[in-house]
């Protein structure tokens, strides 16, 4: 018994080492795996690379194309609802797709920036909408060509938002591109060459708008003749104010130059009662009111609107857009009478054919309101003012340049009145909205700015 083997006492593992059976288990089944053929594994990964990309990638790929449909869907019903915000996260979501899915310049991809660009516009966010908009003709130019007609209707998009921010010179320098591109491309006298003839007048009196000239001639006469021309200046006048009317002067003449040749180029080949053929002579006709020849704008708008009545019918809004245009001609000529009857037939027609709120009865409404004021009859002038004004500050809101025009007009009237206190609101509403659009170096904003100046000295002090 003494001989007898005694029995094994049990190994217990150190802490962190395995049992021996479970690595004796290991190392058995790391004998028994043999290496994968380096071809094998080749094989498989491109196998699955194929399946990624394939099947599965174009069914990935087809539900981003439906998603970033449903986005463009919803963003046109949140702008149709004029429920910017909304209407641009989803034209944003459906871009980053686009970019991602598509890449920068497919169609898609395009279309998704242009109406982020334009929802931008519509809310007033100008700033933020140039970006998009200046990135639209780059992608335009890479997938087509820089002369293409999509890539020179994003330029055209660019050069009104531009306009808009009162960039004057990179809208007028993105305008004569165009206008250069089209010529070359399309022949001095296709319908495109001719807009952008007259697209390129419209920004010249626009940047010289006669209300900045009535602002400088106003401090300028202060100290001369007050009943000098503005286009010839006094010896007393400054250098500095003697350029700035002669560079209007020279600039309003090049956009009569350009004018003339769309209407007259547009007249031969499309026809005098051509939309774009009008169009272009209304244009013409505002800016020789612009530069004091209202003999000559007045004789143009007669001669416009007796084309678009035989053309168009006597109640076509463009026609009655004639009409009003005419009729403040003739009250700036002192043709009351007249004009009085044009202002009224605008007015009753645009309220019975387009309705009561709608934009253009507005503006007739307000432009009789203004007439009468002008006239010095306040009593009458003063509801018509109201109505337009609080019918603007609901319709387009408090901010919007037509809105600020009659808070403008209505501060005017009020301060003839002597409530200035009321004045003094609408004046500060009035300079508010268009600094807010235009900035503080336009001119409307320039002649809010110095009513409401005038308005709080006018003030009693406290």
């Amino acid at each position: 018994m003494s001989d007898a083997p005694k029995p094994t006492e049990p190994t217990v593992p150190q802490p962190g080492q395995p049992r021996p059976e479970t690595a004796a288990a290991r190392n058995w089944l790391l004998r028994q795996v043999r290496p994968l053929p380096a071809e094998f594994i080749k094989l498989l990964r491109a196998t699955l690379e194929a399946f990624v990309q394939g099947p599965f990638g174009l069914l990935s790929e087809t539900w981003d194309r439906q998603a970033m449909d449903r986005d463009m869907h919803q963003g046109e019903q949140f702008y149709a609802a004029q429920d910017f915000a909304g209407a641009e996260i989803r034209y944003r979501r459906a871009l980053a797709t686009g970019d991602r899915v598509l890449g920068p310049d497919h169609p898609q991809t395009l279309l998704a920036l242009h109406n982020l660009a334009v929802c931008l516009h519509a809310a007033g966010e100008l700033g933020r909408a140039e970006a998009p908009f200046r990135r639209a003709p780059v992608g335009e130019a890479r997938r087509l060509r820089p002369e293409h007609p999509a890539t020179l209707r994003s330029l055209d998009l660019l050069a009104g938002i531009q306009c808009d921010r009162c960039d004057w010179p990179a809208a007028e320098s993105t305008h004569r591109q165009i206008l250069a591109v089209r010529e070359r491309t399309l022949g001095p006298e296709h319908p495109d060459t001719l807009r952008s003839l007259r697209h390129l007048a419209d920004l010249i009196v626009a940047k010289n708008d006669m209300t900045t000239v009535d602002v400088m001639v106003s401090d300028i006469t202060a100290r001369g003749d007050p009943h000098g021309d503005p286009y010839d200046p006094k010896p007393q006048f400054t250098a500095s104010e003697y350029v700035r009317l002669a560079t209007t002067a020279r600039e309003l003449a090049e956009a009569d130059t350009l004018l003339r040749r769309a209407f007259e180029t547009g007249k031969r080949t499309q026809g005098p009662g051509h939309a774009d053929t009008i169009a272009s002579l209304n244009a013409l006709a505002e800016v020789l009111q612009h530069r004091r020849r209202s003999d000559r704008a007045e004789a143009l708008y007669r001669r416009m609107l007796a084309v678009q009545e035989r053309t168009l019918g006597p109640e076509h809004p463009a026609t009655l857009n004639s009409v009003h245009c005419l009729a403040a001609v003739l009250a700036a000529h002192g043709e009351t009478t007249e004009a009085e009857t044009l202002f009224n037939r605008a007015l009753e027609a645009r309220g019975r054919i387009l309705g009561l709120e709608h934009p253009d009865t507005l503006s007739s409404l307000h432009g009789v309101g203004d007439f009468l004021y002008a006239r010095g009859d306040v009593e009458a002038a003063e509801p018509l003012l109201n109505v337009a004004l609080a019918a603007r500050t609901r319709i387009l809101g408090p901010k919007h340049p037509a809105t600020c025009l009659s808070q403008y007009t209505m501060s005017l009237l009020l301060r003839t009145r002597r409530e200035l206190p009321s004045a003094e609101v609408l004046a500060r509403l009035a300079y508010d909205g268009w600094l807010t659009k235009f900035g503080a170096k336009h001119a409307h904003t320039r002649i809010a700015r110095r009513l409401l100046d005038t308005i709080l000295e006018e003030l009693p002090r406290k």
